[in-house]
């Protein structure tokens, strides 16, 4: 069957990908391997920069093959959840969802998007969540469920229509167009069509524009307009061909097989419908393939090549039945009974529309079993509505029994009137309590968008701070690679190792909850890893241990704290070990009897005889004496079995 070897070979070659893929991870460590882009990524520092380079290679990667894309998403996903970065998580599963809904993997497709709107719903941004909520009716749509995906359509466009975006509020229009035009409502359609085109030219987006005219086209063809819809998808076809959108361009020619079957221009229609299949199974455009099939199906049995006919709807059929469509599942079978009765073979084109009748039914189930829910809730309501009315006229019973004892009973009346004003009183002050409670709600609320404003905005300074020092870094690289002066390549790399220890210090603070405090056994970690990188450590020769305690510390006790780190460890990895010889460096940070105990010990040769850092005038010792001062900390050094550095610190601070 042709498309399930299409089938095979696109699993085939989402292995050697994978393979590939696996493969470049190895010989990115190496310094080598086949593609350029990945290797470049795998090398990059797992931070956010390497999270949105993973999301950008899946956004490049849509245009010519969903599989792929969807790999690249899931590295993005991966590494954005390892650290704690949300709004990459976000972009990464929204970027997954899109290479699932083209690749025909709706419900992975609708999993999600459902995660990426609830992200948004907790982030209270409207106009994301309404565009998020129109790509779940895409979903739905796909999934034959008209009603529900008109429900995500509308209440997109209510969201987005409060906002002066023309180009989210046209896409909208658009969506709702094809529905209606799906469901045969084409006055509906024309008009959705008709805001979705101005709408796009009025935000500029050409691309879009285009698509439009190329839903007009399949509008015309669909209302018996031959002429129109040609214009249409041949100026449509032309823009797509010169900027090569691969989708776009198989629904044009998808679009014009259906006007050539109307002329009868069968042998055209083949080859229209051929390229356009082609076009999307080289995308990994499962849905749209199964369309391509069906309708070369409809070909063949217009030419009486009834065995090709079959053979092209039971694969349509076995799709359909993959990707679960109900809709393009009844539409196989109702296709296949179609072919076999124009082959004269009755009774199989009884038994395919006996299953097309058992699928039909099943939809009508549906709406059946929905209008009978719909029908109880109204019959539920009626009731409560009945009993409200019963209550109300016992009530009003009562009231006129209560009046003839009032008239009956003066004394009783004098002590009711009495409960009433006491009641009135009470009514009055919880109306005003209820108000004052009110009040207080409002001003909680102010506060707590106050404070989460100042939160947003002490982590964007951190992001700019830390976004600054690394520009300092990169002009500092930069610089040392027009440098020959070995002593001045020297300061310069040593410059950047300390501030690259203060640039780490800031990503953690925006990264975490906590704005202003350090958690040191991650930081620590992390700036080890930066300096053994930095100076090409082999970790197999030299063994890093540290014992570093849970400690949250504010960044006036980090940033110096992290400054003598890197120059202490600096020094190690220069002169503590030779090129061949093996080593162990510890690093410990603990609080014990109110101090704060920092220690580094390497196993080299220690320091040089008659050599003491503590009164040397070289920069980084300085630098060490000055912060160590800065931290009320005592220094000691001792030169047995390598170079041991402690330093007792009394002034430190937690978050």
């Amino acid at each position: 069957m042709i498309y399930s070897y299409f089938h095979k070979m696109q699993w085939e070659k989402y292995i050697l990908v994978i393979l590939l893929f696996l493969s470049a991870n190895i010989s990115g460590l190496r310094g080598q391997g086949n593609d350029p882009g990945v290797n470049e990524i795998q090398s990059m520092t797992p931070d956010t920069s390497k999270v949105m380079a993973w999301i950008d290679l899946s956004k490049t990667a849509t245009a010519s093959d969903f599989g792929l894309a969807r790999i690249y998403g899931d590295s993005a996903l991966q590494l954005a959840a390892k650290i704690g970065f949300e709004s990459g998580e976000a972009q990464a599963h929204k970027q997954i969802a899109t290479a699932c809904y083209y690749g025909g993997k709706l419900p992975d497709a609708l999993e999600h998007y459902n995660w990426v709107l609830a992200y948004h719903e907790r982030q209270k941004d409207e106009l994301n969540w309404a565009k998020i909520m129109n790509n779940i009716g895409l979903v739905k749509r796909n999934q034959g469920k008209y009603d529900e995906a008109m429900n995500c359509f509308f209440q997109s466009l209510e969201i987005k229509e409060r906002y002066p975006d023309p180009d989210a509020l046209a896409f909208t229009y658009k969506t709702i167009g094809e529905t209606y035009a799906i469901e045969s409502n084409y006055e509906l359609a024309e008009t959705y069509f008709d805001k979705a085109l101005k709408g796009f030219q009025l935000a500029g987006n050409e691309q879009l524009e285009h698509t439009m005219i190329l839903n007009i086209g399949g509008f015309y063809q669909e209302t018996d307009q031959p002429e129109k819809s040609l214009e249409y998808v041949l100026r449509a076809k032309a823009y797509f061909e010169e900027v090569d959108s691969k989708q776009e361009l198989g629904r044009s020619n998808y679009i014009l097989g259906k006007l050539f079957i109307d002329e009868g221009k069968l042998v055209e229609a083949e080859k229209a419908f051929l390229t356009a299949r082609t076009l999307f199974y080289n995308l990994g455009s499962l849905f749209r393939v199964i369309g391509c099939n069906e309708s070369l199906a409809r070909v063949a049995m217009m030419q009486q090549d009834y065995p090709k006919a079959i053979n092209l709807a039971k694969i349509t059929l076995e799709n359909a039945r993959e990707i679960d469509t109900k809709s393009q599942i009844a539409r196989a079978l109702l296709l296949l009974s179609n072919i076999y009765k124009e082959a004269r073979d009755y009774q199989t084109a009884l038994d395919y529309l006996e299953q097309f009748n058992i699928v039909q039914d099943s939809f009508q189930n549906e709406e059946v079993t929905k209008t009978i829910a719909e029908l109880e809730e109204k019959y539920q309501s009626e009731v409560k509505e009945k009993e409200l009315a019963s209550l109300t006229i016992t009530n009003n019973m009562n009231e006129l029994n209560l009046k003839k004892q009032r008239n009956q009973k003066f004394a009783l009346l004098g002590f009711l009137g009495l409960l009433l004003v006491i009641v009135g009183l009470i009514y009055n002050q919880f109306r005003i309590n209820k108000g004052n409670n009110r009040k207080l709600v409002e001003k909680n609320k102010i506060i707590q968008n106050a404070l989460l404003e100042k939160e947003v905005l002490l982590k964007e300074i951190h992001h700019r701070v830390k976004n600054n020092l690394q520009f300092i870094s990169s002009l500092l690289n930069l610089q040392s690679r027009h440098t020959q002066d070995p002593n001045a390549l020297l300061v310069l790399n040593e410059s950047k190792d300390r501030i690259n220890s203060m640039s780490i210090i800031h990503q953690k603070l925006y990264q975490e909850d906590n704005l202003i405090g350090v958690p040191m056994d991650q930081y620590i970690e992390n700036l080890l890893d930066s300096l053994i990188h930095s100076y090409k450590v082999d970790r197999k020769k030299v063994q890093v241990e540290t014992n570093i305690q849970d400690l949250n510390l504010d960044v006036d006790t980090a940033i110096p704290i992290g400054l003598i780190l890197n120059e202490i460890i600096t020094n190690a990895f220069k002169y503590a070990f030779d090129e061949d010889a093996s080593g162990t460096l510890f690093v410990e940070l603990i609080e014990e009897n109110d101090l704060l105990k920092l220690c580094i010990q390497d196993n080299g040769p220690g320091l040089p005889e008659g050599f003491d850092p503590l009164e040397s005038e070289q920069f980084g010792f300085e630098l060490v004496r000055s912060l160590a001062s800065k931290l009320k900390g005592k220094v000691v050094l001792s030169n047995e079995k390598g170079l041991r550095f402690t330093l007792d610190i009394s002034n430190y601070k937690h978050a």
